[in-house]
């Protein structure tokens, strides 16, 4: 059993031969685990996709989310009208933001990808990749889209996002509705590239900043919307925000994994769940993964399995998204722990 069957029983709660082992990858993460300056590879595809399918290759029993992606951080952004700066040794990141008054939220304009901005690049570039897909096997599978609250903070700010939802709800509901769409038009611009891609990573930290009450009223149609035009797809939420308030909302959502992180309550995410959706963390990815030794990382691997690995369901991860500096000797570890803890319980894990 490879790593992407593995990770697609464990979804649908099916035996497998162990837990798996899944984590967020980024080009930040992927360069710095590589060796290879940062800045090589966001500017020259061909050399981002080898730095790419070394690390699979690497880690073969590992299953990267999204996994081969043209990964540009903020850069897409310019397509909606932030200034994007491009640094020499970091992801590109957004000097001014689109929205900077009401006018300009009644007037957004949803991208088109085609023709605006960075996304057009973002296209090319993963054209090229999907070209070579004999090179990345089972890497493929994901489209990506920033979730519609973390791509609305990026565009208006986090502090006036969250203000507004207080003071101007209805303007916020129909700003929010054209941001939905733009990431619909964005995943069915990826969709047309990646025919094939039969996955979603979305990623929305922004929600846990939010009451479960107002998740519900502003968040929640958005999310569930994405859902809904992807009901095929196996859907990965990704949030790494305290988000223990949000559990029964999340439950409900009909998102297939949850990668929470390292603050959300894993044995409480676990009793919520059930069998409803399967769990991706809960390691943490910096004190451990980064600074910490083989044997802290199989010691909180353990741990994290005991939590959360009995009737399936689980997928052993770090709890947020990976950082440079990772330890290669650290991921081998989590292979070890999964590996260890299915030869003490015996048999296959779910």
């Amino acid at each position: 059993m490879d790593a992407w069957q593995r990770f697609v029983r464990t979804v649908k709660f099916e035996p497998t031969d162990h837990v798996p082992v899944a984590l967020l990858g980024t080009n930040r993460f992927y360069a710095s685990l590589a060796g290879m300056p940062l800045f090589k590879v966001l500017h020259d595809p061909t050399r981002m996709m080898e730095v790419q399918r070394s690390i699979f290759r690497r880690f073969p029993d590992i299953t990267f989310v999204p996994g081969a992606w043209p990964d540009y951080g903020a850069g897409i952004l310019s397509a909606y009208g932030c200034h994007v700066y491009w640094s020499s040794d970091g992801m590109p990141q957004v000097r001014t933001k689109a929205i900077r008054s009401v006018d300009d939220l009644r007037e957004f304009r949803v991208p088109d990808p085609y023709h605006d901005g960075f996304m057009p690049w973002y296209l090319e570039t993963l054209r090229t990749f999907v070209g070579r897909r004999e090179d990345f096997e089972s890497n493929l599978h994901f489209l990506w889209s920033m979730g519609p609250g973390e791509l609305a903070t990026y565009l208006w700010g986090a502090t006036e996002f969250l203000v507004s939802l207080y003071e101007m709800p209805e303007i916020v509901d129909a700003f929010l509705e054209r941001v939905t769409d733009s990431i619909l038009i964005w995943l069915g611009a990826q969709q047309d590239v990646n025919p094939e891609a039969d996955g979603i990573l979305l990623t929305d930290d922004i929600a846990g900043m939010m009451s479960e009450k107002f998740y519900r009223r502003f968040l929640y149609p958005c999310h569930r919307r994405i859902r809904e035009a992807y009901a095929e797809h196996i859907l990965v939420f990704h949030n790494d925000t305290q988000s223990d308030h949000l559990l029964p909302s999340l439950r409900e959502l009909g998102i297939d994994v949850f990668n929470l992180g390292k603050t959300t309550d894993l044995v409480r995410a676990k009793e919520c769940m059930q069998d409803r959706v399967s769990l991706m963390g809960n390691v943490d990815p910096l004190e451990l993964l980064t600074r910490g030794t083989e044997n802290d990382v199989i010691e909180a691997s353990n741990l994290c399995l005991s939590q959360a690995a009995e009737g399936g369901g689980f997928i052993l991860s770090a709890g947020g998204g990976m950082n440079e500096g990772t330890r290669p000797k650290n991921l081998d570890a989590l292979l070890i722990a999964v590996r260890e803890f299915s030869a003490i319980c015996g048999g296959p894990a779910g």
